[in-house]
């Protein structure tokens, strides 16, 4: 066995012994999620169907819905958006579920959402650095995005001054 199938082992015996152990529950997700998402929510499922006020195992199924949806996934962003909020509704403090929202609006395009959510998570927890570090990585992400907006612009500006109105009216048709 590799060290991939001695870890997953060993922590499918560990959630056997103990289906809700929320380190071996991430650990195992981490582990499984990028090539069995359907199994880690089928698991998800049936923990939350166990223990439906776990609070940690709907951040957990809204945090690989929204991975699923980041990458293209029929995911409905509805169902990973009641998972966060229904997750905050025993500590809306709790910091995973905050990311998770903005994470859930980041990945569906809803930039001016998920800067609230940002904004509202920070001003719960103003010294939490890990809301601090998404924040300014996300800002940082937006900025570079607007920066190759304006490269580009410039780019077609200087097609403008040098090509002839025909050759540009071909190069437009071309994008």
């Amino acid at each position: 066995l590799d060290q991939r199938d001695r870890a997953r082992e060993i922590l499918e015996k560990t959630l056997e012994a103990s289906p809700q152990d929320p380190a071996a529950l991430r650990a195992w997700i981490a582990l499984e999620a990028p090539n069995d998402p359907g199994r880690v929510l089928a698991r998800l499922d049936a923990a939350i169907a166990a223990d439906p006020k776990n609070a940690l195992l709907y951040g957990l199924r809204g945090s690989v819905r929204t991975d699923r949806i980041a990458k293209g996934g029929a995911d409905a962003p509805a169902e990973a958006e009641q998972d966060f909020e229904t997750a905050l509704e025993p500590d809306p403090n709790a910091v995973d579920p905050q990311l998770g929202l903005a994470q859930l609006y980041r990945a569906q395009g809803r930039t001016a959402e998920a800067l609230e959510r940002y904004a509202a998570a920070r001003a719960r927890l103003p010294d939490n650095l890990e809301i601090q570090l998404e924040e300014a990585s996300f800002r940082e992400a937006l900025l570079e995005g607007d920066n190759r907006l304006i490269e580009r612009f410039q780019q077609d500006e200087l097609v403008e001054r040098v090509v002839p109105v025909p050759a540009r009216l071909l190069v437009m048709l071309l994008r």
